[in-house]
């Protein structure tokens, strides 16, 4: 979902967009689902993709607009089923499920004043609003049962995306550094062994530059620096673990000693790198691997395997895939069909413990 805060992962979608009429915000979301975690009693924690699809209500029915399907992939039963349908009315798709809140988080039109952050209970099918000054969100990434989300959202149009605490049961943000006005930061991952958040930014000053030096030379973008760093989610104490000259943070996921990173040094070549970062000391392993990944990836915490959005090398086929480290090799997990998976999220961790 990446942007003009969001810039789009892909031009199909785009069309489908245009083409389309999107939901109006007083829809009730879909309580008709094939398969919700209230219909048992509550199951020992077990890892899960959190995915969002974006589909037409009618199949390929345009008349009706569209929905953001929330489904989930669980690890060990390797089962995945649809939780809810939401009406799409944001800028960008955007979802996540929490297994411990027994809720969906999302991205909705927020009547006027841009997107905002709403839940979904699925138990009592209740709908409520978190928030009333964001304008569009990039990130929404649950940490613990202590009532904290962490969003990368912009809080006007034409802002910089800030990183933001959100205290689910007071409904209180906590906005990091809401003075600057130039840092944007592009991506946000979760790692509970640390009780951390890893952040990509970069300088939006810096950015504009860098476009317009490009358009002048009619020659491809090159970003500006990109700086990744550890933001622990109790003391909000910033460490920088490691800073890229002039190259593209694209995705970034963590596992429990290890940074995961898709990076480019160009914008929207498809010329994508893959990378390990020790968290502790900086230290960078580029990768040589068989896969085309971009925006949703994610570590197991041994870094044995992969979750990417994407495919192998040498196959259009778009879906999520398992790759093993080990083996070089894709394994699908869930394919794109009618519709379109704009990302996904692994919760791997016991936010109860």
């Amino acid at each position: 979902m990446k942007r003009n805060h969001i810039q789009n992962t892909c031009l199909l979608l785009l069309c489908v967009l245009f083409c389309s009429s999107c939901s109006n915000t007083s829809d009730s979301i879909n309580k008709t689902t094939t398969g919700t975690m209230e219909e048992k009693d509550p199951m020992p924690f077990s890892p899960y993709l959190s995915i969002t699809y974006t589909e037409y209500v009618n199949g390929k029915n345009i008349d009706n607009g569209m929905v953001m399907r929330s489904m989930i992939y669980d690890l060990h039963t390797k089962e995945i089923k649809k939780l809810t349908d939401i009406p799409y009315t944001s800028q960008s798709p955007l979802s996540v499920i929490s297994k411990t809140d027994n809720k969906v988080y999302y991205s909705a039109d927020g009547g006027g004043k841009g997107d905002q952050l709403f839940s979904y209970d699925l138990t009592s099918h209740k709908e409520e609003k978190l928030t009333d000054d964001i304008f569009a969100i990039n990130y929404i990434v649950p940490t613990t049962t202590t009532g904290q989300l962490v969003l990368a959202a912009a809080q006007e149009k034409g802002g910089n995306l800030k990183t933001i605490f959100l205290n689910n049961k007071t409904d209180s943000l906590k906005v990091l550094h809401d003075k600057d006005t130039d840092t944007s930061t592009w991506c946000v991952t979760y790692n509970d062994k640390n009780k951390s958040i890893y952040t990509a930014e970069y300088s939006k000053k810096a950015q504009f530059e860098a476009r317009e030096l490009a358009g002048k030379k009619q020659k491809p973008t090159v970003p500006p620096d990109y700086v990744v760093k550890e933001i622990n989610t109790e003391t909000l104490q910033e460490r920088e673990v490691i800073r890229l000259k002039n190259e593209q943070v694209i995705s970034l996921t963590s596992s429990n000693d290890q940074l995961f990173m898709v990076t480019s040094h160009y914008y929207n070549r498809g010329e994508n790198e893959y990378n390990f970062v020790d968290i502790q000391t900086g230290k960078r392993t580029k990768l040589k691997l068989s896969i085309h990944a971009a925006s949703s990836t994610a570590i197991t915490e041994d870094n044995s395997e992969l979750y990417y959005l994407g495919g192998p090398s040498g196959n259009d086929k778009r879906g999520i895939y398992l790759f093993d480290f080990k083996s070089n090799k894709s394994v699908p997990i869930f394919m794109q069909a009618d519709g379109f998976i704009n990302e996904f999220s692994l919760i791997s961790t016991n936010s109860n413990e």
